[in-house]
């Protein structure tokens, strides 16, 4: 169970929030390009928002209620007369006793117990596929951790260098920067340094800011400094290092996603670019700006400069950025007050993808936490029947625990649903639950559904299980000839020899498993399709009409002839109650249905909802 949960664990990770990750950072991708005439402010405030939601994505995936996306409408489906290959289409019957036969007289000192017996090949494909997803992770958490080492490690060389420089206070390099504080209107106190261990300006601190200029800095002439501490104080007036601390964490958290790194690398960009755009607009040439960057980045060491920090003439590539400031017709407005509104607009249109249900329609699907809690703490067994059915729909993995201890329960329909539902999962891990079931339970229709369940999960490991069901109670012998069916698909010998043996002693010739079913439909779909009317067909005195309407609610699910998602709910409530019908074809019918009305599995649209 604990592998179960890690695997779901992974799967969540891997295809919701990393997927949605890859969205959001497309739809940036595309509003940059379409603003590629804008002013690089317009373009780095899109890309801190994809950042921004990108933090905050596993938090509101876990704690927003979800909601269904729109879909168009699937193709058309024919149902077909009968069917019973897709699903465990037959349940025991009580007509097919028997003589228990004296050549399979169980021994008690031989026999081996079912759970004792573990074919070398059980769950091989599951065994795999779990250390898989644990390596994966492992290398994932791994990854990520060095990913952010690394980053406090640079953060700390960052706060070693500036408690080893030398606070500017006076002197003709303070008065100027006074000055152009002053000049620029920024009202925060920033401190700034001189090192020996800086090649290059830089600016780092959220809170108390700091601008860290090389030791020859007051050597400078006037319009270097000007244009230095312009940018510099613009990474300040922007908050770029709370942005440039988001860009990190987001790189250790997704860097399996390559699309992560090329949007920090153009948000990076767009950000150096908005600094250079800021100096500029205060009176500094373009070519004599170029020349400032080519001399700093002239006199760069080669150790460069951590991280942590927002450099002058770090990323982007030197070449792009001279470029862009030697071109007279790029847009170099600011980042106005609209545009801002506009970027929260964004976050708050695009934000929802964390909570968008992708492969579900506009239904008003349950969400399978929700449906879990449900089922194990509602105190109405109809309703606790429901939610069983919808984890079953859903093929909610990390829903199996909750339902093998539903497999309990003291209402028989809970139990049976829930046989159903872990069938319909077809999880491994709940293949003992249900042998234990088969041992234990004292009700003949939850026995007959967990060996239906075990005949779904198609896994070999059962065979031995279901043999001494059969021996047990061989009412249980077309449910049992049913599974054995499933799982010899899988090429098990011994699954199609015990098959073959029991349908011999049943009299009967050898049946493929789409034939094993209790009677066939006798009359042609009816007319009517108001769902109203074929549930209360199913409380008909006629065997048959109760078949056919359970025939009906299943084929109007293939046919997406539901209006509504009270309609379906209605339909399964019925047929779930048909799950205890005293006649076995009509059981079966009930289970072929309950499969069928499948809405967040299939690609449907339907008129309305709830």
């Amino acid at each position: 169970m604990m592998y179960n949960t890690l695997a779901t664990v992974v799967r969540e990770l891997g295809l919701e929030i990393f997927l949605r990750a890859t969205v959001i950072l497309a739809v940036a991708a595309i509003l940059t390009y379409r603003l590629k005439t804008s002013s690089a402010a317009v373009r780095y405030v899109i890309w801190g928002a994809a950042f921004f939601m990108l933090i905050v994505l596993p938090i509101v995936t876990y704690t927003v209620p979800q909601w269904t996306v729109l879909e168009i409408d699937g193709p058309s489906v024919t149902v077909p007369v009968y069917s019973g290959s897709e699903h465990p289409g037959v349940l025991g019957s009580e007509k097919a006793g028997g003589t228990k036969s004296a050549g399979r007289e169980s021994d008690a000192a031989n026999t081996v117990p079912a759970r004792a017996y573990q074919p070398a090949s059980r769950d091989a494909k599951a065994v795999l596929s779990v250390l898989f997803i644990i390596v994966f992770f492992s290398i994932w958490a791994l990854v990520a951790a060095v990913l952010i080492f690394r980053f406090i490690k640079q953060l700390l060389e960052v706060g070693g260098i500036t408690k080893r420089a030398i606070l500017v206070e006076r002197g003709g390099l303070s008065g100027e920067i006074g000055n152009l504080l002053a000049s620029l209107d920024i009202r925060r106190r920033v401190r700034v340094f001189l090192s020996e261990e800086a090649s290059m300006p830089f600016a780092w601190g959220a809170f108390n800011p700091v601008i860290i200029l090389p030791i020859d800095a007051g050597e400078w002439p006037e319009d270097r400094i000007r244009s230095v501490m312009t940018h510099e104080l613009a990474h300040i007036a922007r908050g770029d290092y709370l942005m440039q601390v988001v860009i990190e964490m987001v790189r250790a958290f997704y860097w399996p996603n390559p699309i992560v790194w090329f949007a920090a690398r153009r948000c990076v960009m767009e950000r150096e670019r908005a600094c250079d755009d800021f100096a500029l607009r205060y009176g500094t040439l373009s070519v004599d700006y170029a020349s400032h960057l080519l001399h700093i980045a002239r006199t760069q060491i080669e150790r460069g400069i951590p991280v942590p920090a927002v450099t002058m003439a770090g990323e982007p590539g030197l070449k792009e950025r001279i470029d862009y400031v030697m071109d007279e017709k790029m847009n170099r407005s600011p980042m106005r007050k609209g545009m801002m509104i506009t970027a929260a607009l964004l976050v708050l249109l695009v934000l929802p993808l964390g909570t968008m249900a992708i492969k579900e329609n506009r239904w008003s699907i349950p969400d399978t936490r929700g449906l879990i809690k449900r089922l194990s703490e509602e105190r109405n067994p109809a309703e606790r029947s429901m939610a069983a059915w919808w984890l079953g729909e859903h093929e909610t993995r990390r829903a199996v625990e909750t339902l093998l201890e539903s497999l309990k329960d003291d209402s028989r329909t809970v139990r049976l649903t829930s046989a159903w539902a872990l069938g319909e999962i077809k999880d491994h891990n709940s293949i003992d639950g249900l042998i234990e079931i088969l041992e234990t339970d004292d009700d003949l229709l939850v026995r007959e559904m967990a060996v239906l369940a075990l005949g779904e999960i198609e896994n070999t490991y059962a065979v031995r299980a279901l043999e001494k069901a059969y021996e047990s109670d061989e009412r249980l012998a077309l449910a049992v000839v049913w599974a054995l069916g499933e799982i010899s698909k899988r090429g098990d010998y011994d699954a199609n020899d015990l098959r073959e043996e029991i349908i011999d002693r049943l009299g009967k010739r050898s049946w493929r498993n789409e034939e094993v079913w209790t009677g066939h439909l006798r009359k042609r779909l009816p007319r009517s399709r108001d769902v109203n009317e074929l549930i209360d067909e199913l409380s008909n005195k006629d065997e048959d009409e109760r078949r056919m309407a359970a025939f009906t609610l299943g084929g109007m699910g293939i046919k997406q002839d539901y209006e509504t998602m009270s309609e379906v709910e209605s339909a399964v409530r019925a047929l779930i109650a048909a799950l205890e019908d005293s006649a076995p074809e009509v059981r079966a019918m009930a289970i072929w249905a309950l499969d069928e009305i499948n809405p967040s599995r299939k690609k449907v649209s339907y008129k309305n909802s709830r």
